[in-house]
C-alpha cells in the first residue's frame, strides 16, 4: 500500500511539473504554423471581413459579404481555452476562419483592433481576409490568457 502511494504522489509532482510548465508558457515562441488550407489555394485581392450567418450581430456588424469564396483559406478553432493552432502563417489574400467548437462563448479579437469577432457562442464562425503583411497578434477578450498570432507574408 505505501509503495502505491508514493508511486501515485511520484505521478502527481510529474503531472504537476509538465502543467506548470505548459502554464507559464501559453504563447508559444515557436515558428508559426503554415496553414495547410492555404498553401494550395490562390490569393484573392479585394477581399475583407467576413462572418458566417451563424456568428453573432456585433460579428455581422464588423462584416463585409465581399471576401471572395476562391482566395485562400485557414482555419482555427477554439477549443478547450485554446487557440488551435495559436500560431499561423499565410500568404496575403488568405482568409482565416476561427470556429468555436469549445462549450462556452469566446472571441477572436486582434490586439490592435484589425478585427474583432465579437462574441462567438458554441459553434459560431468568424471570418477575416487578410490584404496586408505582418504581424497580427489575437485574443480572446473574455479569456484573456487565450492568445494566438497571425503571421502574413
Amino acid at each position: 500500500m505505501t509503495r502505491i502511494r508514493y508511486f501515485m504522489i511520484a505521478v502527481s509532482v510529474a503531472l504537476l511539473a509538465l502543467g506548470a510548465t505548459s502554464l507559464a508558457a501559453p504563447h508559444s515562441t515557436a515558428a508559426s504554423t503554415p496553414c495547410p488550407e492555404a498553401a494550395a489555394a490562390t490569393p484573392s485581392p479585394g477581399a475583407s471581413p467576413t462572418a458566417s450567418p451563424s456568428a453573432t450581430s456585433e460579428a455581422s456588424a464588423e462584416a463585409s459579404p465581399a471576401a471572395s469564396p476562391t482566395g485562400a483559406a485557414c482555419t482555427v478553432e477554439i477549443r478547450d481555452f485554446a487557440f488551435n493552432p495559436a500560431e499561423i502563417e499565410i500568404a496575403a489574400g488568405t482568409t482565416v476562419t476561427w470556429t468555436n467548437n469549445d462549450t462556452v462563448a469566446h472571441t477572436a479579437t486582434a490586439t490592435d483592433g484589425t478585427f474583432d469577432s465579437g462574441i462567438l457562442d458554441p459553434g459560431a464562425s468568424f471570418k477575416f481576409t487578410f490584404d496586408k503583411p505582418g504581424t497580427y497578434d489575437f485574443a480572446c477578450l473574455i479569456h484573456p490568457n487565450m492568445k494566438g498570432t497571425v503571421t502574413v507574408r
